[in-house]
Order: structure tokens, then sequence, then C-alpha cells
């Protein structure tokens, strides 16, 4: 990706990924791109759940400053390039069994979703969940090639600061700045995740054959896509990580955070709740 990545019109497009610590990438997003950044749902029923191009156009209309969007809606096997055909996609994978268990703790303790764990492991809904966010389907073959064609940048939570980093150097001359607090965090020490840790070796059999594509497209990441990443990076690379790390990640509360608050909650939530509304979404 060449330096004159903000000189033209282009999308950066965080898909989302449930429990992959996307609420705290958004956040970091909404501050370093501040106005022309939003969080985006699709806008009409006709986009079957996905942000799609005529979602896009909306939002331009509303926001014609918009340069990043992100979303659980925001999906790369959409549309989106007809209206953006420079759009470009950023994620992060995360350990596909630690991921699971995520996932169901926080369906049961923030969704108050009264299933056990046994009948969890029964809902196909949340089989291979990562590969189906970039493939769309349960195509392992499709998703790495999608992320080898369509993605700015993946990365693993695991690595999350290593993630920044590099995102920091590809947004050059943008200046990216990296600093962040963590959000959404799961309760370790819950009764749900207690009791879970207790049977886990029952369990993870079962987990993992639930999840082998999406271990092997973590696998995949994580031994060929980032390690070509920080060799293009350059040999400063674990240096920049480390003085990154030692300055406490440069994390601060400043006016744009506040200001970001009072534009969601006040232009963009009541227009997007408006047009949905209007087009029978909930």
């Amino acid at each position: 990706m060449d330096r004159t990545f903000f000189m033209e019109r282009k999308i950066l497009a965080f898909v989302h990924i449930k429990k992959c610590a996307g609420t705290t990438l958004t956040h970091i997003l909404r501050l370093n791109f501040f106005l022309s950044h939003c969080d985006v749902r699709c806008l009409r029923e006709t986009s079957s759940g996905n942000f799609q191009a005529e979602d896009m156009n909306k939002l331009m209309l509303i926001n014609p400053l918009v340069k990043c969007i992100a979303g659980h809606e925001v999906v790369p096997f959409s549309n989106l390039a007809t209206t953006c055909p420079g759009i470009r996609f950023i994620t992060l994978l995360r350990d596909p069994v630690q991921r699971y268990i995520s996932q169901y703790q926080y369906n049961a303790e923030k969704l108050g979703h009264n299933l056990s764990f046994d009948d969890f492991l029964k809902s196909k809904t949340s089989f291979n969940k990562q590969t189906r966010a970039i493939a769309g389907s349960e195509d392992l073959v499709l998703a790495k090639d999608i992320l080898n064609r369509l993605f700015f940048l993946v990365g693993i939570v695991e690595e999350f600061d290593e993630f920044l980093i590099l995102l920091k150097k590809k947004l050059q001359p943008f200046r990216f700045r990296p600093g962040y607090e963590i959000h959404n965090i799961t309760n370790k020490e819950s009764n749900i995740s207690k009791n879970i840790k207790k049977r886990l070796h029952e369990y993870h059999e079962q987990i993992i054959e639930r999840n082998l594509l999406d271990i092997e497209l973590y696998n995949y990441v994580k031994n060929v896509i980032l390690p070509q990443e920080r060799r293009e990076y350059g040999p400063s690379f674990e240096r920049d990580v480390a003085q990154f790390r030692r300055s406490g990640k440069g994390y601060s509360r400043n006016l744009c955070r506040y200001v970001d608050y009072v534009i969601r909650k006040c232009y963009y939530r009541p227009i997007f709740n408006l047009i949905r509304k209007r087009n029978g979404l909930h």
C-alpha cells in the first residue's frame, strides 16, 4: 500500500468480530479519525444485516468527511467496493478457543441468554465465527484469499500492541496515535468463567471440533501474514513496540473523546435510528 492512502478518496473499514478486542480498537479509531470516523449499521432491510454500498451512499450524505467506518455489520464480502473502490479492511482475530468461551460468557452475562454451555456447543451459529465473518461462509480458502486481496492489515488480539505499531506505520503520512485503554473486558472471576475453567478439559475437544477452520485461519495469520508484515516494517519493529510499551501506551482523556461522544449520541444515532425505522428495521 503506497503512502498516498489519504490523499485519495479511500475508506478504512474495521471488521469488528465479536470478542476480538473490537471495542478497544474502535475507541482508538474514533480518537484518531474523530469527525471522519463513524460506527455503522445497515440502514435497509435489503442489506440483510451487512453494511452495503447503498448504506455507504447514505452515510456519505450524512457525513461527507467520512474516512473510517467500524462495526459488526462491516464485512469484506459485501458490495462496498462499488461505492468505494479504494476501501481497505482491517480486523483482529483471536485464539479461537478463548474467543468461543468468551462469546458464551458475554452472551450469558451481558445479553442475558439463559443457555448452558452444553447447549451453546450445539448452536451452529457460533461455529467458526471468525472464518464466517471474513468469507460469509465456512469457506477457509475464500477467507484466506479475502485477507490477502482486500485487507490493509490483519492482526491477532494476543499481539495487540504489535498490530497498532504496524497500523501506525502503514497509515503514514496520517499521524496515527496508538495509545489506548482496554474496554469491554470479560470478567475472568465470574462464576460462569470459573465453572467453564473447571470443566475445560471436558469441553476442549468439542470446542476445537467446532472451530477447526478458525484455528487454521488464525494460525495462517499468525504464521504467514504477520511475519511478512514485520519484514516489510523493517528492523526497528521490535524496538518500536518495546518503546510503545515503555511509554505507558500514551493514552490520554482529551476533549476529542467527549466531543465524539456527544456527536455520536446526538447526531449519528438519531439520524441512523430514524432511517432504520423508516425502512422497517429495529
